[in-house]
């Protein structure tokens, strides 16, 4: 269940205002949790009653002392009320929003219900949500002409209920004309309208709302005898059941609609006369305001007034299915919903895209676990190679070089995944962890949840890299690590974020592998200063390992690495894809390996192996698992390579044994990292619920 804040400027009659009250009501019956905040008004009742808690907070005005009291009040209650999502449906409480949304964590989105007036401070001031929604096509046109929209844009509707707007039971010939508006100084321009022509007219004319202009109205009608005033009542749809016309535009006109009553357009914006079914392309286009280049004059309205009263109630039954079928409020709520539920974003960094079996093994694996919660489609992905990152695993690549891509792919993101294998590390460069560092401390700044998954910390060399690195790692949401070593140096027992797991790329069905019939070798060495006693080695060792029947398969991990080391000894084989990659280690018989990650596979398919530590990562991964690594390349000889050959065959079945177990621990580490991962997504937990 996600939790909604909706902000608006009051609660009185108006069309943002009925709006948000449909909404809400709507929302609640869905099961979202919402709170609304504003000024107050007539509707605040309507909204308790359909279990929506209220927040009065003087959302309406500018005033300094208001200003100080609308921000504490908000702060308060976002810090109580934690909501996933807060919704403005005005400038004003948008700008209060946007001020919040720096020191807490949701997201905004903004409802724009109509044009308003621009210049060079209000232009700047108008802040917009990461979502807008507009209510009608002009309103996106005058957006787009008049703002920078970084958000993305969605058209709604004013989404009228149809149970409580019912057919009416007006009479017929006409006697009461209806017109509902909120009476300010800048909305009164039809309410004057009807009070000139009201001597003229054979009906009552009953004018429904409040606000600054309503005493000035009465006032202007005091001799109009057919003339009567409601003041701002929450009861429109008995008034308009009394009602046989109706005079007006926007919201009003289309619950009007919805009871069958004649409509005449008109207002501040334009005037459309009698509303009719070749009209309605127009008017949906204005959201039944009347903008249109047609100015409201009295004497236009009187004339059609008159013509009106002469048509029989029977031609306008056709606007209440038509208010079903295109204006109700479920078609309006289903509109928020689908933006609402709409699935976080995920960005995940780490070495992908450079031809290295490893790492996309690793970010394989990080989808399959985010995936559940997060729809693949937004997810990216950090990358050297962008187009060979989208064709391998579906995900949008985002090119490592391009910082403003990356700086703008991090404002979209819900969360910043690191997935898997040693970012935060110096043995390489320096470069490379504050590069890695600055991203994740970006994404804190900018309030997005940052989990790093199936990580290996370190080696980290010097004082202010070790602290940066600790620092950094403290105000991370989720810190999952692979390894003893990295949660030992982080002093992961003392830190309630981490958690010491697995790495990511380790199988956690601990079903027995497959059996083969081969006694194929898997042999895997990279680049690496002392490799080349190792080729040394295995040089002369071949002959010896192929009189005693083994085939050798020289696996490369990474192209243009592994390849120009494999190749002094045979011919290499590098995959373009994991699953071949996979089913290549699977068929193995006996491996020999320096990438870790070619360790980790033989370990998923219970194939014995050698380890060559040219890093610590290798040996405590060997040690892990119950395999035997050599780790002083210079003095490793042919006769050690055979020897050890023979011992991994000798015990192969003990150690697959070892593996298997070692597969248990595995299977309830990465259960552990589902079930921190799902209390971490939070929206998705609420979204299950």
């Amino acid at each position: 269940m996600k939790k909604i804040m909706q902000c608006l400027m009051g609660l009185d009659i108006g069309g943002a205002e009925t709006h948000v009250v449909e909404l809400s009501k709507a929302l609640v019956k869905q099961g979202y949790e919402v709170v609304v905040a504003s000024n107050g008004g007539v509707y605040a009742r309507e909204l308790e009653e359909a279990g929506v808690r209220l927040l009065t907070i003087p959302l309406h005005t500018k005033n300094p002392a208001s200003v100080i009291q609308s921000l504490l009040g908000l702060h308060r209650e976002i810090r109580r009320f934690k909501p996933d999502i807060i919704h403005a449906h005005a400038r004003i409480p948008a700008l209060y929003v946007s001020l919040m949304k720096r020191i807490h964590k949701f997201k905004m989105m903004t409802t724009v219900h109509g044009n308003f007036k621009v210049n060079f401070i209000l232009k700047r001031l108008t802040q917009w949500g990461e979502e807008l929604f507009v209510v009608s096509e002009d309103v996106e046109d005058y957006l787009k002409a008049h703002y920078t929209i970084k958000g993305n844009i969605h058209r709604t509707l004013n989404g009228i209920n149809p149970d409580k707007f019912y057919v009416s039971n007006s009479q017929y010939p006409y006697r009461r004309l209806v017109h509902v508006s909120r009476l300010e100084h800048n909305t009164r321009k039809m309410a004057d309208a009807l009070i000139e022509i009201a001597p003229d007219l054979p009906l009552e004319v009953v004018i429904v709302g409040g606000g600054s202009a309503l005493e000035d109205l009465k006032i202007k009608a005091k001799a109009c005898k057919n003339v009567t005033f409601t003041g701002a009542i929450e009861t429109v749809p008995e008034v308009l059941n009394q009602g046989d016309l109706f005079v007006g535009i926007s919201r009003a006109a289309l619950e009007a609609m919805s009871m069958t009553l004649p409509v005449i357009l008109g207002g501040e914006y334009g005037y459309m006369g009698i509303l009719t079914q070749d009209k309605l392309p127009l008017a949906e286009k204005t959201n039944f305001t009347a903008r249109v280049e047609r100015p409201l004059r009295a004497s236009d309205l009187k004339k059609d007034i008159q013509t009106i009263v002469g048509i029989p109630p029977e031609t306008f039954n056709w606007q209440r299915s038509y208010i079903i079928d295109y204006y109700s409020v479920k078609r309006m709520t289903d509109d928020y919903i689908s933006v609402y539920s709409k699935p976080d974003r995920a960005f995940v960094i780490g070495y992908y895209g450079s031809s290295n079996l490893g790492d996309e093994l690793l970010l394989k694996e990080t989808l399959n676990h985010l995936t559940p919660y997060i729809r693949k489609e937004n997810i990216s992905a950090l990358s050297y190679r962008v187009d060979q990152t989208e064709q391998m695993h579906g995900v949008r690549g985002i090119s490592r070089n391009k910082f403003f891509s990356i700086a703008k792919e991090i404002l979209k993101a819900d969360y910043i995944v690191g997935g898997g294998g040693s970012m935060l590390q110096n043995v390489t460069s320096n470069r490379s962890l504050f590069y890695y560092l600055t991203l994740i401390r970006f994404g804190l700044l900018t309030h997005k949840r940052v989990l790093l998954l199936g990580n290996g910390i370190g080696p980290i060399h010097g004082k202010i890299q070790s602290n940066c690195v600790k620092k950094t790692l403290e105000a991370v949401s989720l810190v999952h690590l692979r390894d003893e070593a990295s949660y030992n140096w982080i002093d992961g027992d003392s830190k309630a974020n981490t958690i010491l797991g697995a790495d990511l790329a380790l199988k956690s069905d601990p079903e027995a592998g497959p059996v083969t019939t081969t006694r194929k070798i898997v042999v895997n060495l990279r680049q690496w200063p002392e490799v080349i006693y190792l080729q040394n080695a295995f040089k002369e060792a071949l002959p010896m390992l192929k009189s005693k029947g083994y085939e050798i398969v020289f696996l490369g991990m990474q192209k243009g690495n592994d390849d120009l080391v494999l190749k002094e000894l045979g011919e290499p084989v590098i995959h373009s894809n994991l699953d071949a990659l996979e089913q290549e280690v699977a068929d193995a018989f006996l491996a020999i390996g320096m990438r870790l990650h070619a360790l980790i596979l033989c370990a998923n398919y219970q194939v014995p192996f050698l380890g060559l530590s040219y890093d610590p990562k290798v040996k405590a991964f060997c040690k892990q698992v119950g395999m035997p690594y050599l780790e002083n390349f210079a003095e490793v000889t042919a006769e050690q390579l055979i020897q050890a050959i023979d011992l991994l065959e000798s015990q192969r079945e003990s150690l697959k044994s070892e593996m298997r177990q070692f597969q248990m621990k595995a299977l309830h580490a990465q259960s552990d990292l589902e079930i921190h991962l799902r209390d971490k997504i939070t929206r998705q937990v609420r979204r299950q619920k």
